[in-house]
């Protein structure tokens, strides 16, 4: 999906030309990267509010997560 939270909130705020998160399950990492920002700091207190939201239920994701996803999100808390 081209226009995701992510699209909206960091491209779309002017933070960064482009940012996402990738998952590497069988290392057990979550990556999240940013293109071209003038401030990473604000693009990543962005992201990390925009993943908080989701797992907190606030917000729905806007595709069904993969199951390894949501054990992830709730090994976090």
């Amino acid at each position: 999906m081209l226009e995701g939270y992510m699209w909206k909130r960091i491209r779309g705020a002017g933070l960064a030309y482009g940012a996402g998160i990738s998952s590497d399950f069988s290392r057990g990492q979550l990556s999240f990267k940013v293109y071209r920002s003038p401030n990473g700091y604000s693009a990543w207190h962005e992201a990390q509010k925009i993943v908080a939201e989701i797992s907190a239920g606030e917000v729905g994701p806007l595709s069904p997560l993969p199951r390894s996803f949501e054990i992830l999100i709730g090994d976090c808390d």
